[in-house]
């Protein structure tokens, strides 16, 4: 169409702050000057039909300035502001003003020959005021409400960070910032009622990146603590991060629980230190919440239930620490988005991969070896890594592997040479993670994880030749594997929906192997093996709507089902007829006998789920929730269980939390249990009720005290039938004919308490105490006795110090000083490191110690008589051990390193005769790169 501007005039409008000028006729005048020729053909300017006075800002006005704003607006054929430039600026807030204005305008569209087309025009706003104005623009003008402020810390230290920048982004793309003072406190006022996106920043310090909503009615208070990227972590404190919701619910993070003293450096293990949970034995690990056993407490991995925790059930995590967020811990009372599940749940969540650049971590340690690395890809023009960005992927992989397989053998063939037979040990275990995110817009999230573990255990015997030779072996091996797919769709600021599904495997292995000393074809083999596969798969759609501030709402639905076949197994070879040796020879037959046994099995669990938080009065929150569990497992066994569930909280006073709640929870028998062949397909799930009272006083600014009170009945436990009712069937194994049953009841209860003192500067500690009873009943005796897992006092005490004053190697050699190159440097790094010492103790009644007689099968004319009676003798001997941990920090220019020394059992605690053998005085020497 041509090279043209339309150009048109404004009539001045009203008295106002913001006035119209006459708009002269610019491109006649570059025309005139260049000596164009206007265009051959009859053009018409748009007119204006609607339009709208700027306001003027009100802190322009309070200052006194005055200004003109040329703006470019272009306008469609439709008559339509579809863009709005500033060619002349005066200022940034009139320039918003008068776009602003400007996009609000409405016109009859400009023609050229009579046909409507897309113009540009040139507008002119100019911005003046009289004193009377500016001076009622002043009184009427006060300072907006204070409804945003805190204070910036650093993580672990919790050091004031002066000068950090918080900024509160909304959805028009406005910025609203503010500067920490010397405190690292900050205040800002006038922030719009919604859920905005916050940035904390800090130099030496990772970006921080969270949501928080915003009330025209209150003042959002928030503390933030900004991980430094090089620092020595001072990190072990236990903070309830949400306890407006969750009555029981205790928080981990990474960074804070990744130094816990007698954890081998797993943050993990640190639950073990928390009110309610047991002390397993030897490496301890096991999950026990309140004297039940660890079957009965459920494991998730960003909301997948997972199989195992801990490798080997006792040493290490499944999961590598540097993919991981936070845990959270519910020794009871948990929502209704749980499930399958009596006692507690541990819910681990992965990591959230908001890398600036690419991140190695190696650690290596007498245990194991492992790494991490994490990366951003962006195709295109680099951006913010924490905004959306669809040209934008993070990926983050790690993985670990022990030793046991290299230097257990080597230590048995010390202690006993091959020569009159051996003896061997390989153990070994590995896990990966690996993770992948991609944000390409702010409403939606998507990521891709997978995850996995592998144990492995094969111990063999050679015997020597004089005591006939032959060889045994025995293999163990335990695996599962997860792909989690998940989309979270941020539909609304008050309304976010959450979709995930996972398929995966799971897999048991136990095998038997043994063949004589005899050369061939004298030779006999002897093989067993029970094979436990499947594959599982599940989905989970969670929507939650923050209708308001009073009302909130969580919808769920949850479906899980695994399909594992087991394989049972025996192999025999050997001479069809033995005789005498000299009547065996190569041309002898060969005994093959092989017997298989399989059985094809399936478990399901369909689960909708409803929660309401309702705030009535200020301080008081009531959180009615519902779970309907559907189980479907063995051939034909089909239960629906309602679960119904309830929690309070209430802060009548500024420090001091009222809090209860009550629940009723289903887990359905594991699937051996429920077997055709060596189960019983009839049994029922396994019920609870849960019920909580307790309180939280904060004593001091540093300092919280924590008591709940707990009473938990169980029923239709399944238990072996002739075996002590008191034996749980995960340290009792078939016997004879035996079946499982569900006649035994059960009952827990007790307190637990928990004095904390924050993280200081320097300090910290805590101090968890729980005393309960567990206990069984098989009606028609109605005698209760004690549970395996009942420990009636759990006393622990964990605490950590930093020492305030390294050597200043490092700042003597930058000011001259000392020597400085980068050998010396690199010298005065390692000498100047930081140290913390932090320390463990632990106290725990010892488990019952059951003696019994085993129960020969009852004939059928004797079924009136009750097998013989266990008898409870004595408890084993009271548990005690103190750890002990020194972490050495080193600061380098562009990587950090650390050493640990953490030891187990520092007076060497031992064990009573006849009791359960206990790890001795062990240090393990860990060391940690980081790039």
């Amino acid at each position: 169409m041509g090279r043209w501007v339309v150009l048109f005039t404004l009539l001045r409008g009203p008295a106002a702050y913001a006035q119209f000028e006459e708009q002269p006729d610019f491109e006649k005048q570059r025309a005139q000057e260049e000596g164009e020729e206007p265009p051959p053909r009859e053009v018409r300017a748009p007119v204006i039909l609607r339009k709208a006075d700027p306001v003027y800002p009100p802190q322009a006005l309070r200052e006194g300035r005055r200004g003109t704003v040329v703006l470019r607006i272009a306008v469609d054929v439709d008559g339509a502001v579809r863009r709005v430039e500033v060619v002349e600026s005066a200022g940034a807030d009139l320039d918003y003003a008068a776009m602003g204005a400007a996009a609000a305008f409405g016109f009859q569209p400009g023609t050229a020959d009579g046909v409507p087309v897309s113009a540009a025009v040139l507008f002119r706003q100019r911005f003046d005021f009289t004193e009377s104005q500016r001076e009622a623009a002043a009184r009427a003008a006060g300072p907006p409400p204070l409804n945003f402020l805190g204070q910036v810390r650093e993580a672990g230290t919790k050091e004031v960070l002066p000068e950090a920048e918080v900024t509160v982004h909304l959805d028009d793309g406005t910025i609203l910032a503010v500067t920490a003072d010397d405190g690292g406190r900050f205040e800002l006022r006038g922030v719009p009622a919604g859920r905005w996106m916050v940035h904390i920043a800090h130099p030496e310090h990772e970006l921080m990146t969270t949501v928080e909503e915003f009330s025209a009615r209150e003042a959002v208070e928030a503390r933030y603590f900004l991980p430094r990227r090089s620092y020595n972590r001072f990190e072990t404190v236990i903070r309830d991060r949400r306890p407006s919701k969750e009555v029981t619910r205790i928080s981990l993070s990474r960074d804070e629980v990744n130094r816990v003293p007698g954890t081998f450096g797993d943050p993990i293990r640190a639950i073990e230190a928390l009110p309610s949970m047991g002390q397993g034995t030897l490496f301890g690990g096991a999950l026990l919440v309140r004297g039940t056993p660890p079957r009965s407490t459920a494991v998730y991995y960003d909301g997948v239930q997972i199989p195992q925790l801990y490798h080997f059930g006792m040493l290490r995590s499944v999961i590598h620490p540097e993919l991981l967020e936070n845990i959270e811990v519910y020794p009871g009372g948990f929502g209704p988005q749980y499930g399958r599940a009596t006692a507690g749940v541990v819910d681990v969540r992965s990591r959230k991969l908001s890398l600036r650049g690419c991140r190695g971590v190696a650690d290596i340690s007498f245990l194991e070896s492992g790494f991490f690395f994490g990366c951003g890809l962006t195709w295109g023009k680099a951006r913010n890594p924490d905004a959306p960005d669809p040209r934008r992927i993070t990926f983050a992989f790690a993985g670990r592997r022990s030793y046991f397989d290299a230097f257990v053998p080597l230590a048995l063939e010390v202690v006993n040479p091959g020569q009159r037979g051996s003896i061997g040990f390989a153990p070994v275990y590995s896990d990966y993670q690996a993770k992948l995110e991609y944000r390409p817009v702010a409403a939606h999230h998507f990521s891709l994880l997978a995850f996995g573990s592998d144990d492995f255990v094969k111990f063999f015997i050679t015997l020597p030749q004089d005591a006939g030779g032959g060889q045994g072996t025995f293999r163990f091996e335990l695996q599962f594997h997860r792909l989690l797919g998940r989309w979270r769709w941020n539909i609304h600021p008050r309304m976010r929906n959450d979709f995930q599904v996972y398929t995966g495997l799971d897999s048991a292995f136990l095998g038997v192997h043994f063949t004589d000393g005899r050369p061939p074809p004298h030779r006999q083999l002897s093989a067993a093996g029970i094979n436990n596969t499947g594959p599982v798969f599940g989905i989970r759609e969670e929507l939650r709507w923050d209708h308001a501030e009073w009302l909130s709402l969580l919808m769920g639905f949850e479906y899980a089902v695994n399909a594992p076949r087991l394989l049972v197994s025996t192999h025999e070879i050997g001479p069809l007829e033995q005789g005498r040796e000299g009547t065996v020879d190569a041309s002898t037959p060969l005994r093959h006998t092989r017997n298989v046994l399989r059985e094809d099995r399936r478990a399901l669990n369909l689960a909708p789920y409803l929660q309401v938080l309702i705030q009535p009065l200020p301080g008081l929150l009531l959180i009615p929730g519902f779970r309907w569990d559907y189980f479907l497992y063995s051939r034909d066994t089909r239960m629906a269980a309602p679960t119904p569930r309830f929690t309070g909280r209430w802060e009548p006073f500024d420090g001091t939390i009222l809090k209860a709640t009550s629940g009723v929870y289903y887990q359905a028998p594991r699937a051996y249990e429920t077997s055709f062949y060596v189960g019983n397909p009839a049994l029922l799930p396994e019920r609870s009720f849960q019920n909580t009272v307790g309180f939280e006083q904060r004593l001091t600014p540093w300092m919280t005290v924590a008591i709940n009170g707990f009473l938990n009945f169980r029923d239709d436990l399944v238990q072996l039938h002739a075996l002590p009712i008191n034996v749980d069937v995960d340290v009792g194994l078939p016997l004879f004919q035996t079946i499982f049953d569900n006649a035994s009841i059960g009952r827990v209860y007790g307190v637990d308490f928990l004095l904390r003192h924050e993280i200081t500067k320097h300090f910290y500690a805590w101090i968890a105490y729980t005393l309960s009873k567990s206990e069984v009943n098989r009606p028609p005796d109605d005698v209760w006795r004690m549970f395996n897992f009942d420990q009636t006092h759990i006393l622990t005490f964990v605490g950590q110090y930093r020492i305030p004053w390294h050597f200043p190697f490092r700042e003597w050699s930058r000011s001259g000083r000392l020597p400085r190159n980068w050998l010396a440097n690199m010298g005065w790094a390692i000498l100047a490191g930081d140290v913390s010492v932090g320390w463990r103790f632990r106290y725990v009644t010892g488990n019952p110690e059951n003696y019994f007689q085993i129960a020969q099968p009852v004939a059928p004319e004797e079924e009136g008589q009750r097998p013989p009676e266990p008898l409870f003798v004595r408890r084993f001997s009271t548990w005690h051990q103190l750890d002990v941990r020194v972490d050495y920090k080193m600061t380098f220019d562009l990587w950090l390193m650390g050493i640990s020394l953490d030891v187990l059992n520092v007076y060497n605690s031992k064990a009573d005769d006849g009791d359960i053998p206990r790890i001795p005085l062990l240090p393990v020497l860990g060391i940690n790169v980081e790039i």
